[in-house]
């Protein structure tokens, strides 16, 4: 290996730019890496991906649960109105046979 005095100033540029290029790509290589390493980690997340699926599951089930409530409400709202429409119509009824026993009363004891 010939030392370094006895090598040309454009072979000690040369050398000196490969070091600097093997170095830079060691150094991407290691954050390269590092950032792939990470990522898998903690990066991707798996665990908050699989609360967030079963929290998003969680939802839609609530979701379902509050439209069959909704609808379970109308014909509660649906039957409440029928009742009500046909005991106005019975206390119509009453009032009307009790005007007629009245009537009657008053033919009877008059």
């Amino acid at each position: 290996m010939p030392d370094e005095e006895a090598k040309t100033p454009q072979e000690q540029i040369k050398e000196g730019i490969w070091r600097i290029a093997l170095q830079t790509v060691v150094i991407l290589v290691a954050i390269a890496f590092g950032v792939f390493i990470g990522y898998q980690l903690w990066g991707d997340a798996p665990d908050l991906r699989l609360q967030a699926g079963a929290l998003a599951q969680q939802v839609q089930e609530l979701k379902n649960e509050r439209e069959a409530q909704g609808a379970v409400q109308a014909m509660c709202d649906r039957d409440k109105t029928d009742c009500k429409s046909r005991l106005d119509k019975v206390f119509e009824q009453k009032e009307e046979l009790q005007k007629q026993v009245a009537e009657l009363r008053k033919q009877l004891g008059g």
